[in-house]
């Protein structure tokens, strides 16, 4: 990841970009704490698929810090709500402990974060910005491209 320190001398307080970055913030809060509540589950059972969850949980984690620091730096406050001023709370995640409908919920709230992080690349004017951001979007795209093969291997190992 780039300095944040060199990509925020260039850029005073951005209240527009501080929204944008509020939203991401909200969704890698919900990723981080439903790919931690699936991993303890899954590796309760001993199930394979909770290691995995485990360092997706782990890099969301590192994003959910750095959009919060992303969001001071911008002059904001990194709060648990979206920029429709909805709290976080946990109706957020999903609490499924079947393996396979883990990978679904996984996979549709990947596929979601990646529209937003996309959008949020298209809206961003600041070249340091984008580029922070596409960072982080090529570790979601990762992450949904093993989600997706788990659950091949899943559908293969089913029939």
């Amino acid at each position: 990841m780039q300095n944040l320190d060199t990509i925020f001398k260039a850029i005073s307080p951005n209240k527009f970009y501080n929204q944008t970055f509020q939203d991401l913030f909200f969704q890698e809060a919900s990723s981080f704490l439903q790919t931690s509540f699936q991993c303890q589950v899954l590796l309760a059972y001993n199930i394979s698929l909770g290691n995995t969850l485990k360092q997706i949980s782990s890099h969301e984690n590192s994003h959910f810090m750095l959009l919060g620091k992303v969001i001071t730096l911008l002059g904001g406050k990194p709060e648990l709500k979206n920029t429709k001023n909805q709290y976080f709370s946990g109706k957020n995640i999903a609490y499924a402990t079947n393996a396979f409908d883990i990978l679904l919920e996984d996979i549709t709230l990947k596929e979601n974060m990646i529209i937003s992080y996309k959008t949020a690349i298209k809206k961003t004017g600041s070249l340091n910005l984008k580029k922070l951001l596409q960072q982080v979007l090529v570790q979601e795209e990762y992450h949904l491209e093993i989600l997706k093969n788990v659950i091949k291997n899943f559908k293969t190992q089913s029939k």
